[in-house]
């Protein structure tokens, strides 16, 4: 199966028996299990570890996770590693679904520090909350967090590029970008893209492939995919805790169809009140989106206030982690849409970026409105990027949008860096990013994607 979890891998491996247990968050089918795998398979590699001195648990499954209690894990471990002088390694997959789980590693944690076991523990999650609750409360600067995203823009254009027969993809860019929306990066959907590459070879040959047979039946597989993916997500991290099924699924698709929008329970409420004549308390709904925040497969991004430096006490946005669940939930209709391309900009933003670093911008100053879709907090700086389908100049289209962007970039004060990145510039996909007269710079979305996205930072 084709690989390249490199600069996990790499990331990683810095940490090798630090004496830390290692996390590693994110959703599920993302792919923590392959990359547990992957650093299992380095560490033979590299004769880190004897193969024998490595025991793997996967509580998810059920056989596992019903013949182990926490108190069990201690032991077993006890058993197999202590008083020995030679290193251990153990990984943990899906650890939330162990009852005290954290007890288990309290216990062994402290065995590690008395020099009792030299034992290397990797743990995985799906959980965001419970296990980042848990660990931060008993494991305090004693664990190293990777938060797992899915696949890059980068990583699958090197993908596409063996799955084609070494073809370069990136040669075709509405190619690119339509995989890249479509099918997303999640680990699952890249095993079985692998698994059905012969569909996609055909499809991808195919002069006309837009609208090829191929294209439509790819969807239709892929499709069932993303559905048993997100039965799986929402089964095993939502629906347990969760009576009105039936509504939580309305708020659920609700929220997927505003992405990218000020989003808050007050207008959720009202919105089903009205429209559906359903009856749903503020609070409820507060709780169904925390719980979909855990799950990890959608982002809250708050607004900033530059003055007070602060999160406003104001409705967040919500972003997909995923392009590939963002296309699907919507049924593939929006991949040219303003706020989609403000998902993949956020999904781009956040490989780079905390997502503690991560807001957006609104002020209304003496009647003068700044609107402004990410703002992003660094060491160096402040930086606002604006998110444009279609840039256009008055002497292209009458109806301009050129000049009211650029205004409303201007009115934000000091030598803040200011960037509005366009799929088209006067509908030209492959037009040069330049900086303007004002100084805020035109970026690409071609050359956003396809470069080092540090240059424009």
């Amino acid at each position: 199966m084709w690989n390249n979890r490199n600069n996990y891998l790499n990331l990683i491996k810095k940490f090798y028996f630090n004496k830390d247990i290692k996390i590693i968050i994110g959703p599920r089918r993302i792919g923590k299990s392959f990359l547990m795998t992957k650093i299992k398979e380095q560490m033979l590699i590299t004769n880190s570890i004897n193969e024998e001195n490595i025991l793997e648990l996967n509580f998810n499954k059920k056989d596992i996770l019903k013949s182990y209690t926490w108190e069990k894990l201690i032991k077993n471990e006890l058993q197999r590693c202590k008083d020995k002088k030679e290193n251990f390694v153990l990984f943990i997959d899906e650890v939330q679904e162990l009852k005290n789980f954290e007890d288990a590693l309290i216990s062994l944690q402290a065995y590690i520090d008395e020099g009792k076991i030299n034992l290397d523990i990797y743990v995985t999650g799906s959980n965001n909350k419970k296990l980042s609750s848990k660990i931060s409360s008993n494991f305090t600067g004693r664990h190293n967090d990777f938060i797992l995203y899915p696949y890059d823009f980068h990583e699958l254009l090197e993908f596409y590029s063996y799955i084609f027969n070494n073809i370069k993809i990136s040669n075709n860019y509405e190619k690119s970008l339509f995989l890249y929306s479509y099918f997303g990066g999640f680990g699952k959907i890249i095993f079985e893209i692998e698994k059905n590459k012969d569909i996609f070879q055909r499809w991808f040959l195919d002069d006309n492939w837009f609208n090829s047979p191929q294209r439509i039946e790819i969807v239709e597989i892929f499709g069932l995919i993303w559905k048993q993916i997100l039965n799986d997500i929402l089964k095993k991290d939502i629906f347990i805790k969760i009576k009105n099924l039936n509504s939580f699924l309305k708020v659920f698709d609700y929220v997927f169809d505003n992405i990218g929008k000020e989003l808050s329970s007050t207008k959720i409420v009202e919105y089903f009140k009205s429209n559906l004549k359903i009856s749903i308390s503020h609070l409820t709904i507060e709780e169904w989106i925390d719980k979909l925040k855990d799950t990890g497969i959608i982002n809250e991004v708050n607004f900033w206030d530059i003055k007070g430096k602060r999160i406003l006490k104001t409705s967040p946005k919500y972003y997909c982690c995923d392009l590939g669940l963002l296309s699907f939930k919507n049924n593939y209709k929006f991949i040219n849409t303003g706020f989609f391309l403000e998902n993949l900009v956020y999904i781009n933003l956040i490989n780079k970026f905390k997502k503690d670093n991560i807001y957006t911008y609104y002020s209304n100053i003496n009647n003068t409105i700044i609107d402004v879709d990410f703002l992003i907090t660094n060491k160096n700086g402040l930086i606002f990027i604006e998110v444009s389908e279609n840039l256009t100049t008055k002497d292209f289209n009458e109806n301009s949008n050129y000049e009211k962007k650029i205004k409303n970039m201007q009115c934000i004060k000091n030598f803040y860096k200011k960037i509005i990145i366009t799929k088209y510039f006067n509908s030209n996909p492959k037009f040069e990013s330049f900086v303007d007269l004002n100084g805020i710079m035109i970026v690409s979305l071609y050359e956003w994607l396809y470069g080092n996205i540090e240059q424009f930072l």
